[in-house]
């Protein structure tokens, strides 16, 4: 059913229900920040695990060198 709603949105590329669940953890830390809350609700028993969704965005990479330069 996944693959059948893919394909009628014109999504293309090689996505599966995990995706879902990727997706879901990488918004979740883009919006708290919290690795243990992510860790918790994807249900990881080790949070190496959960690092993955860590990455950084580029555009918070550009405002926090950004910060570093502006006078208080």
């Amino acid at each position: 059913m996944f693959k059948k709603y893919l394909e009628r949105a014109k999504i293309k590329g090689r996505f599966g229900v995990h995706s879902l669940r990727h997706t879901f953890g990488s918004h979740l830390y883009a919006k708290t920040k919290n690795l243990r809350l992510v860790q918790e609700c994807l249900g990881h028993p080790n949070v190496q695990t959960t690092f993955r969704y860590t990455h950084l965005d580029q555009s918070e990479v550009k405002k926090a060198v950004n910060r570093l330069y502006q006078e208080d």
